[in-house]
């Protein structure tokens, strides 16, 4: 295999740029020349600028992953050791990123045993939440005054980033994390959302095309954020849940994976979250 350029298009992170550099040292001895394209969606238009924008490696994000592993291991290695010896047990183990998160866990749990009665009575439209417990479970009678009553402006959410969509599809949709990652990875290889490993806000200059294209007048354009190597969790184009289903289902579209309901149902939360961000600030009675 000998090639006068190579061009190497890896995930758009630091992950990404060192797998790139592992790539590029095998291949040194083989090519004159090896470059970089850097894609956040995989869409024709998006590949296509990324061959026109070809970059060369950036040590800087190869030195931050390689700080990351060993990071990784002082903590990890050291922290999982005194665990087993002080506890006797070799299966224990602590990291940078799972001590955190069990603490996270752990207060969870201490607020939910802390927790108080509430009330929630609905019909008619309305939803009222008490706190303490009130009456008896089943039907019941309640008389409402207003006292008074106000508009207030209702701001949009940002778009997603990947913490904000795993947290919200275990909210709406009742999905784990990792199938919610394995839905998305489907989803962005499919060409049909932006990367979804990503901690930004930003919208870049497609997505307020996209925007722009399905909200009409009532686009309202919010960067969300300014540079970064990553942007948000995204549409790739103005195409609602119901033409994806018909697109799909008539050939226009051929996604490499087939998609299940539950690809479906992260779509369209992806997309409704998208476009809420980019639409005018909502009116709320209180």
């Amino acid at each position: 295999f000998e090639s006068e350029r190579v061009i190497i298009g890896t995930d758009p992170d630091v992950e990404g740029e060192k797998i790139t550099w592992d790539v590029a040292t095998l291949l040194k001895p083989f090519s004159k020349e090896i470059v970089r394209a850097e894609f956040h969606e995989v869409t024709k238009g998006a590949i296509i600028r990324a061959l026109s924008e070809l970059k060369s490696l950036e040590e800087n994000r190869v030195k931050a992953q390689i700080v990351r592993r060993i990071e990784d291991r002082w903590i990890g290695f050291e922290l999982s050791q005194i665990l087993q010896k002080v506890f006797r047990n070799r299966n224990l183990s602590a990291g940078r990123a799972q001590t955190p998160t069990l603490g996270w866990i752990i207060r969870r749990f201490k607020e939910h045993l802390e927790r108080k009665d509430i009330t929630l009575t609905e019909g008619d439209g309305i939803r009222l939440r008490m706190e303490g417990k009130i009456g008896e479970p089943g039907e019941t009678r309640a008389h409402l005054e207003i006292v008074s009553e106000e508009i207030v402006d209702l701001p949009p959410p940002p778009p997603f980033a990947t913490d904000e969509m795993l947290r919200e599809a275990n909210r709406i949709l009742k999905l784990g994390a990792s199938i919610t990652m394995e839905l998305a990875q489907s989803l962005f290889e499919a060409g049909l959302i932006t990367y979804h490993r990503t901690d930004s806000h930003r919208v870049s200059e497609a997505g307020l095309r996209v925007a722009r294209v399905f909200l009409g007048d009532r686009f309202r354009p919010r960067p969300w954020g300014e540079g970064g190597a990553h942007e948000c969790i995204r549409p790739t184009k103005p195409m609602i849940v119901d033409d994806l289903i018909r697109y799909v289902r008539e050939g226009i579209l051929k996604p490499q994976v087939k998609l299940t309901r539950d690809h479906i149902r992260l779509y369209d939360l992806i997309f409704r979250r998208f476009m809420a961000s980019m639409s005018e600030i909502a009116k709320l009675r209180k």
